[in-house]
């Protein structure tokens, strides 16, 4: 499927090759956003963009995870703030805040052509630029949206060229005891199930190579799209890091066997209550798959269907 294009604000020029901001609409609001139809949450999303003029307020980014119900985003890109590399969050409680700004805006040259690159996992977002890691950070909260575009702020031209947005695997994360009860929950059905619904599942004990535990748990917490908590024991290493994924705002599904009282602190919380048995296998299966799609369910069916 092509790439179309719906301004939103802003004077935009869109032709197969290029979309061209050329100013806003009203100069007391000089900013500009034009939308696309390719959606993702996690993967790659790029683009070219070369301006005439700069100054300290102008900006030019890629605009992520818009929701067209609250009209929120993040921008990644150049300019902002008076700093040459920017991720901003629209709020439509708050405007705009800078999330990261590194650099000054006086190292950007006008009639060069920059070449961004975002790399979105979870909430560890990257952005390069021709080649070059400028900015490595994580997201205080979840992406609201899937939809991708372009965002622009100030009245100078800038022609963007080369649009690409590569969506990547839906991915989740599982915190539980590793030892021999819940094992068989992990491989047999959680793996299965999350194998079966396009997620690519995961938990600390299979990464390799050198490192701190603690370090590797909370990376992968922060680049998951989800998080997955087996709750029946009270483990404090568990407890510790659905914590951190309730801090992040990150979409968790409970698991816990039946007749098993929760903590207070989770008590209100869904949880999946399990029979650990053969006949209780199906019924986890069921339940855990309905929790992914009411989860994943849209924005897997938006990237499918608009990338695709």
């Amino acid at each position: 499927m092509g790439i179309n294009w719906i301004p939103i604000t802003g004077k935009w020029a869109i032709s197969p090759d290029s979309v061209v901001y050329k100013g806003p609409i009203d100069p007391a609001s000089p900013y500009g956003i034009v939308l696309s139809n390719q959606a993702f949450r996690d993967g790659h999303a790029s683009v070219d963009m070369t301006f005439s003029s700069w100054n300290a307020d102008s900006a030019a980014r890629l605009l992520l995870g818009y929701d067209a119900k609250t009209e929120e985003y993040i921008s990644v890109g150049l300019g902002g703030y008076g700093r040459a590399f920017v991720i901003d969050r629209f709020l439509s409680s708050h405007g705009w805040r800078a999330e990261k700004h590194v650099g000054d805006w006086t190292t950007l040259v006008a009639d060069n052509k920059y070449h961004l690159d975002v790399l979105i996992t979870g909430q560890s977002i990257v952005l390069n630029v021709d080649g070059i890691r400028v900015i490595d950070h994580q997201l205080g909260q979840p992406l609201n949206g899937a939809q991708v575009g372009l965002f622009m702020f100030g009245s100078n031209e800038v022609s963007f060229e080369g649009f690409r947005a590569i969506p990547g695997l839906p991915s989740g994360f599982v915190i539980m005891e590793f030892s021999g009860p819940y094992d068989p929950l992990y491989r047999e059905v959680l793996l299965v199930v999350a194998e079966q619904e396009g997620v690519s599942l995961g938990r600390a004990d299979e990464i390799e190579g050198p490192g701190v535990v603690l370090q590797d748990i909370v990376k992968g917490v922060a680049e998951s799209t989800v998080v997955v908590a087996e709750i029946t024991p009270p483990n404090r290493n568990v407890f510790y890091e659905l914590g951190y994924a309730h801090a992040l705002h990150k979409p968790v599904i409970l698991l816990a066997k039946r007749g098993e009282a929760l903590p207070f602190d989770v008590a209100g919380y869904r949880c999946i209550f399990y029979d650990d048995s053969i006949s209780g296998k199906s019924g986890v299966e069921k339940e855990f798959r309905r929790h992914l799609k009411a989860i994943l369910g849209k924005s897997i069916l938006e990237e499918r269907v608009n990338n695709h």
